[in-house]
This record gives C-alpha cells, structure tokens and sequence, in this order.
C-alpha cells in the first residue's frame, strides 16, 4: 500500500499468550517517595511527566471484626468433634483411613452376600485380583 509517495506495510503478531511472562512490573514497596529522585514525594516531584498532582487519598482499613467471630466458632465445633489424639502423624492417619474403607468394604460383602447369589452379569465381566506386590499389570481371577 502506498501512503503520500511510501510503501507501508503492516503484520500482525501471532498472540502466544505468553507476553505477560516479558512484561517486567515494578513493585514499589514505598510510595511516599519518588524513585527516581528520592527526595521528593511522588505527587511533587518535578521529574514526573505528569506534572504536580493532588496526593491519593489514604484507604480507610476494614475491620476485621467478622474474621475473629468466624475463627471462634471453628474453635468450638473442633472441642464438640473431639479429635483423636491417635491422628496426630501422617502415617496414623493413613493407617485409619485404611482400616475405615476396608471395614466399608468388608460390610459391602456382607451385605452382597445377604441380598443372594451374583447375577449372570457379574460372573462374564473379570474381575480384577489385588496381589501381595506392587505391579502395573493387573492380574485377573478366572
């Protein structure tokens, strides 16, 4: 294309998504004062190339009155649950855990067992046989 005797030529970038990984952003921990001159507050200073401005109004804190009432009310349901002190550690939990779903599955048998014999469907599909040992491949029961 030619705009007043010059070829222009003009390409749009492919967006990556990436471009916020190139942008460096500056935290300014404090901003009473300016960085680049650091004598003056950044709202006087002569560098800005915004020119004099008002001060920013100061934030008005919230209370945080809510946040206490909240934490004592988890205070007392955990008095009222009363934990077991035998789940202090990772692995005593995990030990419990384990011993919960094998106590479910074994009142699933039960249960499986009471109600009469498999039906026809079960018996076709294979079933899958935990073994002693830790493997990828899967053992099936005839």
């Amino acid at each position: 294309m030619r705009l007043f005797g010059r070829t222009v030529r003009a390409s749009i970038a492919v967006d990556n998504g990436r471009a916020a990984e190139f942008i460096i952003r500056r935290n300014y921990t404090d901003k009473s004062k300016c960085y680049e001159c650091v004598a003056n507050t950044l709202s006087e200073c002569p560098k800005n190339m915004l020119g004099e401005r008002e001060p920013p109004k100061k934030k008005e804190k919230k209370k945080k009155k809510k946040v206490e009432e909240t934490e004592e009310v988890e205070d007392e349901e955990s008095e009222e649950e009363g934990e077991d002190p035998a789940l202090d550690s990772l692995s005593q939990a995990i030990a419990f855990q384990q011993a919960r779903i094998e106590e479910d599955e074994q009142r699933c048998k039960q249960r499986e067992d009471a109600n009469g014999a498999s039906t026809s469907e079960d018996s076709r599909r294979p079933r899958i046989k935990k073994s002693a040992y830790f493997s990828d491949d899967e053992e099936l029961s005839d």
